[in-house]
């Protein structure tokens, strides 16, 4: 959801999102506030909750009762957020005059980004949907596990699609491969260019 609003951010206004690009920590700590309250929130409802029943070793069942609820219906509204965030920067770059290189970048962020999107969505709804199929906790518990698979599925899927997708990426696997990682180019986005544009754009303010 973040990378969506970044992209967002920086299509929607591009002279004030490079001016963020000068204020790294101040930009950084706004997009991990949220992130860090969501987890936060999570762990806190897990932890009250806990029992002194055994459970198995496995992710899902760290939480239950009221925190997985609100963990798992939480999901759906982050899903949503994250659908209209990208959503919204595809319609802006289609109608904009946005370079061909943030266009790639973007197209290859939205595709591995919307993959991911779904492999959640089916764990999420798979989870939502599991207390109404089942009332057994073992059963529920291996809903949780297999529905889990298409999230992993779709992560280490990220490789391949930026490969195929990102000429630059291409490029940066390949000198990583052949061990001359110490010869990267310098794209477009260099910290001159940056520099060359907070000059032109305090001079048309002034």
């Amino acid at each position: 959801m973040e990378i969506g609003l970044d992209r967002l951010l920086a299509v929607s206004f591009p002279i004030k999102y490079r001016e963020l690009q000068f204020q790294k920590a101040f930009y950084t700590s706004i997009h991990l506030i949220f992130p860090i309250l969501y987890t936060a929130s999570i762990l806190y409802l897990g932890f009250i909750e806990r029992t002194d029943e055994q459970v198995k070793c496995a992710i899902p069942t760290a939480l239950a009762g009221v925190s997985f609820k609100v963990f798992t219906l939480s999901s759906h509204a982050i899903y949503v957020s994250i659908l209209l965030a990208y959503l919204m920067t595809a319609i802006l770059l289609k109608f904009h005059d946005t370079s061909s290189r943030f266009k790639a970048v973007f197209k290859s962020i939205g595709v591995t980004v919307g993959i991911v999107l779904f492999g959640w969505a089916i764990t999420t709804v798979s989870n939502t949907f599991g207390y109404f199929v089942t009332d057994d906790p073992e059963i529920f518990n291996l809903i949780q596990m297999y529905s889990g698979i298409t999230v992993n599925i779709a992560i280490s899927s990220n490789l391949l699609i930026f490969y195929t997708i990102n000429p630059e990426y291409q490029m940066t696997v390949k000198l990583l491969m052949d061990g001359s990682c110490g010869k990267l180019p310098t794209f477009s986005d260099s910290g001159s260019e940056l520099q060359n544009l907070r000059k032109v754009t305090k001079s048309q303010e002034s």
